[in-house]
């Protein structure tokens, strides 16, 4: 199995695109944006991913790739689409999605839905591991490949990501298993591409807020922004 991982990977290491240490989104790791964090102005988006809940499956009975957090009745909704290889996702999700949970979340203002959006190569079958176990993983899963980023997203990954996975009780026959599951991939990515469509993503992470593109600003904190710009959608 170890061959299916190199084989997945050939494409991003011969292009030199190990995107742990590159931008995900055009070099500033910023979402994209060169303006300010309001929600752009241009094209409305949809507010919401289809999710039948947390502990909902697909037919393969893997999960569908999407956590959410806070109630349905929460005025405001933060998506995040977020890819594997993505550095500034891992950064994203170790920092500012906690003060999220924490100040927005938990006090009502804002549901917020992380979703793993997989298009290619290396992202689908790290995908493929995170989703196979189905939902009750899921989230433990995301957190421990978003954390351990640095460990396995490199030219050893076919020897660590089994070593990480197995740090969340993945047995190897489990591992191997999940990495062959083509007919997983192949739904991955095709459920990529529609939210690509539905959605506009040109890069990750993708910020939409109550239907709205949420563009960073570089050199400010992306929590402070994140805020405001759902202070000033409640206002």
């Amino acid at each position: 199995m170890t061959d299916v991982l190199n084989g997945w990977r050939r494409g991003l290491v011969a292009a030199g695109a190990l995107m742990l240490l590159a931008a995900c989104d055009g070099g500033d790791g910023t979402g994209g944006g060169n303006g300010s964090a309001d929600a752009a102005e241009s094209g409305s988006l949809p507010t919401t991913v289809e999710s039948p809940g947390p502990q909902a499956t697909d037919d393969q009975g893997a999960a569908t790739g999407i956590l959410v957090y806070g109630s349905d009745d929460a005025p405001n909704t933060l998506i995040e689409f977020a890819s594997w290889t993505c550095g500034h996702c891992g950064n994203f999700y170790k920092t500012v999605v906690p003060q999220i949970k924490e100040e927005l979340v938990a006090t009502g203002k804002l549901k917020l839905m992380v979703v793993d959006w997989s298009s290619q190569n290396f992202d689908v079958l790290v995908s493929s591991l995170a989703r196979c176990d189905g939902p009750e993983k899921f989230d433990d899963y995301m957190k421990l490949l978003f954390t351990t980023q640095r460990v396995w997203l490199n030219q050893n990954a076919a020897e660590e990501l089994p070593k990480v996975m197995r740090q969340a009780g993945m047995s190897r026959a489990a591992y191997d298993r999940c990495i062959a599951n083509r007919s997983l991939q192949t739904m991955i990515v095709e459920r990529a591409q529609r939210q690509r469509e539905r959605f506009q993503i040109e890069y990750t992470p993708y910020l939409v807020l109550n239907g709205r593109e949420l563009k960073m600003q570089p050199g400010r904190s992306q929590f402070e922004q994140i805020k405001e710009a759902v202070e000033a959608a409640s206002s």
